[in-house]
């Protein structure tokens, strides 16, 4: 189990992570274990969007900055 240390500031309100944190592919669960979970959050391109804009972004925006959608 993550030390909530570990955890992003914004997990409990992210839009992704409403939408997509229980999916079962794998790699949006890459996505979630390096930014969400992990050392790669700061390069996380939502928290930079709300950073720069004030808002959260979409919620299909990854951490990754690219757009998913669903099938």
């Amino acid at each position: 189990m993550k030390n909530c240390s570990d955890l992003c500031s914004d997990i409990l309100t992210c839009g992704f992570m409403k939408k997509y944190g229980e999916t079962k592919k794998y790699a949006i669960k890459g996505f979630v274990r390096k930014y969400c979970n992990g050392k790669k959050q700061g390069a996380c391109e939502r928290i930079k969007f709300k950073q720069n804009y004030g808002v959260s972004p979409s919620e299909n925006l990854s951490p990754i900055g690219l757009y998913l959608y669903d099938e």
